[in-house]
């Protein structure tokens, strides 16, 4: 990856914006200088944001790094680059928040704004993705992630000076930061770990089995006993479960006869139940028969009122014709009855409705006539009086039309008036004016010159805002940390207090197992654990048990915890981080209290002196622009004095028109008005309604009065003819009843209502004749079928001794089935702790292979082999590495034809047995070939060593990654210490890579430096931030 251009704006140090380009600049060597603080390595801090979005060394993040004294919307960094060929450019804006535009509570929150990033490919495209998968391609265009990146391209001379001097075990914690290795030191822990948890596993395993074992139920059995299952178990599981399975199938056996058994005792007790059963129903059978037969007898006795009860009944049927004949007779006689009253009624009205209709008639002749007279006189008199009231209704419109017009005329004569005063006063506006623009004429110069001051001022005040807004994120951040460290704190503690718990219940299951153990003990048996086969001082068993799930919640419990502390612990050093930042960045304003409050109140008076000075420049303004309205003014006011004159011209004109029409219209109507005219029209208007409602009301009664005599008249021609044919009918009715008498031997009607039923009684004796039919045939039925039930036994049964029986077989069946159903419940549960304890002799099987196979790893891994020197995984990769650095350090060394020496590491064979070896490193010289301790190294000599070291490195990681290449490698400081001579040395060896086409840059603040390299980036600090520029000399 070679740079082409850099742009970084309000990011770290760098207030402003900063552009470095590197296209003049292809290779070579070059400085980047300036004081201690000023940014130099913040341009390298740029860099790795904008293509991993977090800065160099520690990795602050992007909201860290925004400058706080700019806009932290405007911050980003933009970087081109070229890989292989191809250019690509990233450009990368960091997290930060930004004021709302709206306020929440009165005031202007804060709203967070993530990180976003903007990557342009080589064909000129914008990469479309997430923020991830962005970051990935970058990643994936240079070959390297962020650490490999730093090591390759950032040379902290400090770090490998440290490297250089340290004995093996600080240079195995040194390549832990330089080198990724966490794979190999993932994979020794997890070869330890897996070693312990597989011992771990299997002793568990082990004190398990033991704890089921006494679940089992038939071990201390008559059965069972003859077999010491524990010992056999300790000995051989296998053979253990496949002993005590055998015996189990035995028992088995026992519980499927006892099943047969019980199986022909449930089929006797169903018999017996059956037989209760059918005793019962014969008994309820038998009571149902005595009951009918006594039914029976009481129908028998019955049976004469029946019969006579039926001979009445015929008697009434043969009668019932007779019986109609005298209901029609009766009913004849009463239509009879009812149409003389009709009859009577016409009579009795018929005469006086004629006299009236003679009376009614004259009435309606002398009506008839006096309407034929007034009729045509009142229908003209109403329609000369319309004419008139027409005439009088347009006068009232005119004299209305008469006042609108006056008042039109007064508004005319007052608009003229208002209009001459305006016109006056616009004139001695007009003046005043141009009096008060003449007196202010050199006012905005004066404003042009308060604003400047004021200007310069604003950016001042913009810094103490941003200032005094930095300290009230640095309070707010502080009572964060407060409360993030108690949060801390209480998290620590309550991890403790869980970690104490899970150590003591572990102390009592572990206690607990070795009393089970013990208790299972006897003498002359060997002990599972020791061997011994005396016991004198057995462990007791505790009398509160712990569950392995108490265990295991526990654990959880505490993994938990400790889980809680470690992120209140990482938010506590987050927040101190941003803490020490914002204070760092504050100290950087250089200002106090009282320098504020005076600039403050110095812009206060500047603003108040631009506001008073604004107000007169508007106010000029204003008149100026009123002058010019002046006359535009002036011309529409005498435009409108001239239509409200001509308004009021046509107005007078219009009103004498008016005049005229008003007294024509009175001749006319010879001083009647309209009101007067109007009662008259309405007066004769009622006389022509009376005499018309008259009129028609006389016809009206008349016609109605005939039409009630015409309609009386036909209703009694009706009802006579209706009574002649009545009295024929009860002449028929009455010759036909006295036959009926004469047949039956009645003598009147008195005789014939005593022996007829009514409707009811017939009813409700023939009901019971049916009644009674009914009952003999069902009683005759019941007997019947209760005879055949009975079958010839016609006495109960005894259901006592039933009953005894039957309790006798349920308890005998109970007692079978509870011993059985106790068999065959151990039975099921000593093969399920079978069936567990099958399970864990499997995994206690595959834990053992495993172990067989874990434990050589595990120790070559952790370097316990009885070797010369014990290496372990991480530090034989950590040499491997270190040997080809040192490999490529001599390389670099040799080219210096200066250096009389090489770096060498000792054999494996010739390491120390004590202590952490493995990284040890010597000097070997090249005109003795003796080998001496690095400490011997002059001042100048560790420096170009550790270079070389350091260069080494960033050619074998290179080499490791194939392809990949990196042409630009910033060295961090390290000059300042050398002499002349070491420094040349140093410049010397630089200057050879620079011929494999890489930029080589220095960062340091050494004045030797800048006269020995012409090409510079020159790095200087205000009070506007830092800034950037190149000199090439």
């Amino acid at each position: 990856m070679k740079p082409i251009k850099l742009v970084l704006q309000s990011f770290g140090s760098y207030q402003g914006k900063c552009e470095l380009s590197f296209t003049d600049f292809n290779h070579g060597l070059f400085l980047i200088s300036g004081d201690t603080g000023s940014g130099k390595t913040t341009l390298f801090d740029a860099i790795s944001f904008a293509l991993y979005g977090k800065s160099s060394g520690n990795g602050r993040s992007g909201i860290m790094m925004v400058n706080e004294q700019s806009d932290a919307s405007c911050s980003f960094v933009q970087l081109s680059f070229m890989q292989n060929g191809s250019v690509y450019t990233v450009k990368r804006t960091p997290a930060h928040y930004r004021q709302a535009l709206r306020k929440v509570n009165g005031q202007y929150n804060d709203i967070y704004e993530k990180e976003s990033v903007e990557l342009i490919l080589d064909d000129g495209n914008v990469y479309i993705g997430k923020l991830e998968d962005t970051n990935a391609k970058i990643v994936e265009i240079i070959g390297l992630n962020k650490l490999e990146f730093e090591q390759l391209s950032m040379i902290a001379q400090g770090k490998f000076m440290e490297l250089l001097h340290a004995d093996s075990k600080t240079r195995k914690a040194i390549f832990n930061d330089i080198f990724d290795l966490s794979q190999s030191i993932q994979l020794q822990s997890h070869l330890a770990n897996e070693y312990k948890t597989l011992n771990e596993n299997c002793l568990m395993i082990h004190q398990r089995l033991l704890y089921i074992y006494q679940q089992l139920r038939f071990k201390d059995s008559d059965a069972f006993n003859m077999i010491d299952w524990q010992a056999m178990l300790v000995a051989d599981a296998t053979q253990f479960i496949q002993s005590y399975r055998d015996l189990l199938v035995k028992q088995a056996l026992v519980a499927e006869d006892n099943q047969q058994q019980i199986e022909i005792l449930n089929q006797k007790v169903t018999h017996a139940l059956n037989d209760i059963e059918k005793g019962k129903n014969h008994n309820q059978t038998y009571d149902h028969y005595q009951q009918m037969k006594a039914k029976k007898d009481k129908l028998i006795f019955e049976k004469a009122n029946i019969d006579a009860i039926k001979k009445r009944l015929k008697l009434n049927d043969n009668m019932a014709k007779l019986s109609d004949n005298v209901a029609r007779y009766k009913d004849t006689l009463a239509k009879i009855n009812a149409q003389d009253v009709i009859i009577r009624d016409i009579n009795g009205t018929l005469p006086t409705f004629i006299q009236q209709e003679e009376a009614l008639k004259l009435q309606q002749d002398k009506v008839d006539a006096l309407y034929q007279q007034n009729y045509e006189p009142y229908v003209i008199a109403i329609n000369q009086l319309k004419q008139l009231l027409n005439q009088a209704k347009q006068e009232v419109e005119y004299i209305k039309q008469k006042e609108l017009l006056t008042i039109d005329l007064k508004q005319c004569e007052r608009q003229e008036s208002q209009l001459l005063a305006r016109n006056k006063a616009l004139i001695h506006d007009e003046t005043e004016t141009i009096r008060f623009i003449e007196k202010h004429q050199g006012i905005n110069e004066k404003l042009s010159n308060i604003q400047s001051k004021l200007n310069e001022s604003q950016q001042r005040i913009t810094q103490i805002e941003q200032y005094l807004q930095l300290q009230k994120r640095i309070s707010d951040h502080e009572k964060l940390y407060l409360d993030k460290l108690n949060v801390y704190q209480n998290k620590r503690d309550m991890y403790v207090i869980k970690h104490q718990h899970y150590l003591d219940i572990n102390v009592q299951y572990n206690d607990q197992l070795v009393g089970l153990l013990a208790n299972n003990l006897k003498d002359n048996s060997p002990c599972p654990v020791c061997g011994s086969l005396t016991h004198p001082h057995k462990a007791q068993l505790s009398d509160h048990a712990i569950k392995e799930q108490d265990i295991e919640q526990a654990n959880k419990a505490v993994q938990f915890a400790q889980h809680e502390m470690e992120l209140a612990n990482q938010n506590v050093i987050s927040i101190q981080s941003v803490v020490n930042e914002l204070k760092k960045q504050s100290a950087s304003y250089q200002l106090n209290d009282e320098f504020i409050t005076q600039y403050k109140q110095t812009h206060q008076l500047l603003l108040s002196e631009e506001a008073s000075i604004k107000t007169i420049v508007n106010e000029v303004e204003s008149a100026q622009a009123n002058l010019r309205g002046f006359a535009l003014k002036k011309q529409q006011l005498n435009n409108e004095l001239m239509h409200v004159q001509q308004t009021k011209a046509d107005t007078s004109s219009k009103l004498a028109l008016i005049n005229q029409h008003i007294e024509h219209i009175h001749l006319q109507t010879k001083g009647n008005s309209y009101t007067v005219l109007n009662q008259k029209l309405q007066e004769k208007q009622l006389l022509l309604d009376d005499l018309k409602r008259k009129h028609t009301q006389i016809h009206q009664q008349y016609d109605q009065l005939k039409l009630v005599i015409q309609n009386n008249q036909a209703k009694l021609e009706s009802v006579l003819k209706l009574k002649t044919q009545l009295q024929e009918y009860a002449t028929t009715y009455k010759a036909s009843i006295d036959a009926g008498f004469k047949e039956h031997g009645i003598v009147d009607e008195n005789d014939f209502n005593t022996i007829h039923l009514n409707p009811l009684q017939y009813d409700q004796l023939s009901n019971k004749v049916k009644l009674y039919e009914k009952d003999v045939i069902e009683t005759n039925q019941m007997l019947r079928n209760d005879e055949i039930q009975l079958n010839g036994v016609y006495q109960p049964i005894d259901l006592n001794e039933l009953n005894q029986i039957h309790q006798t077989l349920r308890d005998d069946l109970k007692q079978l089935s509870d011993g059985n159903n106790a068999l065959v419940f151990n039975l099921n549960e000593d093969n399920k702790t079978l069936d567990q304890m099958s399970e864990l002799i499997i995994d206690q099987h595959r834990l053992l292979h495993q172990l067989a196979i874990v434990e050589p790893l595990a120790q070559v891994a952790n370097g316990k082999c009885k070797q010369s020197a014990s290496l372990d995984l991480v530090t034989y990769v950590q040499r491997v590495y270190f040997k080809k650095m040192v490999d490529a350090a001599n390389a670099r060394l040799v080219q210096l034809h200066q250096t009389s020496f090489k770096l060498s590491c000792p054999q494996i064979a010739d390491l120390k047995h004590i202590g952490e070896v493995g990284l040890d490193l010597n000097v070997t010289s090249l005109l003795t070939n003796k080998q001496r301790n690095i400490q011997t190294l002059s001042g100048g000599e560790s420096f170009v060593a550790a270079l070389a070291l350091a260069l080494g490195m960033s050619d074998v990681i290179m080499q490791e990654k194939g392809k990949v290449r990196i042409e630009m490698i910033l060295i961090d400081e390290g000059f300042g210490s050398l002499d002349d001579q070491s420094r040349d040395k140093a410049i010397a060896l630089l200057h050879q890579l620079v011929h494999d086409n890489r930029l080589i840059g220095i960062i340091s603040h050494v004045k030797e430096l800048k006269e020995a390299i012409n090409d510079q980036i020159i790095v200087i600090k205000d009070v506007h931030g830092s800034h950037a520029s190149w000199r090439h000399e």
